[in-house]
């Protein structure tokens, strides 16, 4: 694990530089607009071992998950170069009945391209009409959507799932350890590219003890998540 810590110590660096450094050429867009490295990171070891306990690999980068807050336990994580470019400041976003992803994202979820989510929205249909409406050619349907049912049900759950991890302070790869699967796959699951199986979600459930709460409160669960 030398080479990781090696990495891990330059990752470090680097955020100290982009958001400290005025001279640093990346600056005008981190510092330079507010964004800050928390004080518990100015501390090397503190920082190592964040980064071995929530999910560091080798190939993958630090990124915040709201790009207008700063570098915290909170607000980062490791992510993909996929994960990282879907995440970027200037990628559309489309939010519809309480979910919000962006156009790629959206179009994966929902097996339509993503062309056509974007003359949708600006022919003036609704957020919501965009990505339920199926696609229409000589006035019949020739492709239906993936049902919003399924993605609303999937980003209801991923937002449980990411929650608990931080309240119980646990990695995904404990988790997939415990669920039977790779560290990889949770963190696919967990950005939307693939879907959760049913004996997934009831072992996740059974894992964090929830599973009567949330049958009992589902329905309030998903209105709160735009169901």
């Amino acid at each position: 694990m030398a080479k990781g810590i090696e990495r891990i110590k330059n990752i470090r660096s680097g955020m100290l530089q982009r958001c400290e450094n005025p001279k640093d050429k990346s600056f005008p867009h981190y510092g330079g607009r507010g964004i800050s490295v928390c004080e518990e990171w100015h501390d090397s070891k503190q920082f190592e071992e964040w980064a071995l306990s929530h999910g560091y690999a080798d190939n993958l980068s630090i990124d915040r998950i709201d790009n207008e807050k700063g570098y915290e336990p909170s607000n980062c994580r490791w992510a993909t170069n996929k994960e990282q470019a879907n995440n970027k400041r200037g990628n559309n976003r489309i939010i519809a009945f309480g979910i919000s992803h962006t156009t790629k994202e959206w179009s994966e979820l929902l097996g339509m391209d993503r062309k056509t989510l974007n003359l949708r929205l600006k022919r003036g249909m609704t957020p919501e009409e965009t990505v339920t409406r199926p696609l229409m050619k000589n006035g019949e349907i020739y492709k239906t959507l993936n049902p919003i049912e399924n993605v609303n049900d999937q980003e209801c759950f991923n937002g449980y799932v990411r929650k608990s991890l931080k309240h119980f302070n646990i990695t995904q790869k404990v988790l997939g350890e415990y669920i039977g699967i790779s560290r990889e796959s949770v963190r696919n699951k967990l950005s939307g590219s693939q879907k959760w199986k049913e004996k997934e979600k009831i072992t996740i459930y059974k894992y964090f003890g929830k599973k009567e709460f949330l049958e009992a409160n589902y329905e309030i669960l998903a209105k709160r998540n735009g169901g």
